[in-house]
């Protein structure tokens, strides 16, 4: 009974189609069938977070796919295939996958936020349909049970400007799980994402560095010139109440081990060196 549950679960997200476009602004796939957000993912409301801007909510949407086939196949296969079997692990649960997104609605006028939901869709689903991002592909299943979650947490949102981290993680075979967060910051005007040639100038940009690199010293050394000849600044960034927040994941300034490290530096040190529009 319980492995005929896991079938219908695996099977059931598998109903609808979806039509992709080119996005020539942003130059990737997005969907276009909104339909899928009522079918394939959970809607649910924001409300933690208030929104600074009238007529504008959060929605969080959210699936889970669970794919029994290697799970089940190995159940059905004899003594000898079993004893045969040369992944690294018996596999015990299915394979699983839980999306989770952010979409903005503006009650006024939707079309404003439609770059951005578009980004954050793409950042989750990549060029996939709802569907396709919640399979597997055949060659997942060789080696052992892969898990993956996504995830979104909202760092900040004001009227200028929303940042968003993204959370991944999952055990994809080898010795150990994965896992690692990217920042992501919105202009609502424009609906583009911010990198760092919005935030300060070129000329800025090595004391931004500087600065950076000093907050980070203080916090966790110089031991990262074990992995890298210079310092560097990472390619997350947010704004949070408390000031600029840089994100570095594992492996990028140090080992895994050393998990997501974070420097705060306040906006009253940033003075003069990020642009006056983001202040």
């Amino acid at each position: 009974m319980r492995l005929l549950l896991m079938l219908l679960v695996a099977t059931a997200v598998f109903g609808n189609t979806s039509c992709n476009q080119k996005n020539a602004e942003n130059g990737f796939i997005v969907n276009t069938n909104k339909a899928f957000l009522d079918t394939l993912f959970k809607e649910t409301i924001v409300d933690t977070i208030p929104s600074p801007i009238a007529g504008v909510k959060l929605y969080s949407y959210s699936a889970t796919h669970i794919d029994s086939t290697y799970f089940i196949n190995f159940h059905k296969a004899t003594e000898k295939e079993r004893e045969e079997y040369y992944g690294p692990i018996s596999p015990s649960e299915p394979n699983s996958k839980d999306i989770q997104y952010f979409q903005f609605k503006d009650a006024a006028s939707g079309a404003n936020w439609t770059k951005i939901n578009d980004t954050l869709r793409y950042l989750v689903m990549g060029n996939s349909s709802s569907e396709k991002a919640l399979m597997y592909k055949d060659s997942d299943f060789i080696m052992s049970i892969y898990t993956e979650s996504v995830s979104m947490d909202l760092l900040e949102w004001t009227k200028d400007y929303i940042s968003i981290s993204q959370n991944t993680g999952g055990y994809y075979g080898g010795a150990h799980g994965l896992y690692g967060s990217s920042y992501y910051t919105f202009d609502i005007k424009s609906g583009e994402r911010l990198s760092y040639a919005d935030l300060v100038s070129n000329e800025s940009l090595p004391k931004l560095s500087a600065l950076v690199q000093q907050n980070y010293e203080k916090l966790f050394g110089k031991a990262y010139l074990e992995f890298s000849d210079k310092f560097e600044l990472p390619n997350s960034f947010a704004f949070t109440k408390e000031g600029l927040k840089f994100l570095y994941n594992p492996y990028e300034m140090g080992t895994y081990a050393d998990g997501l490290r974070e420097v705060t530096v306040s906006y009253s040190a940033l003075k003069g060196i990020i642009k006056t529009a983001y202040k």
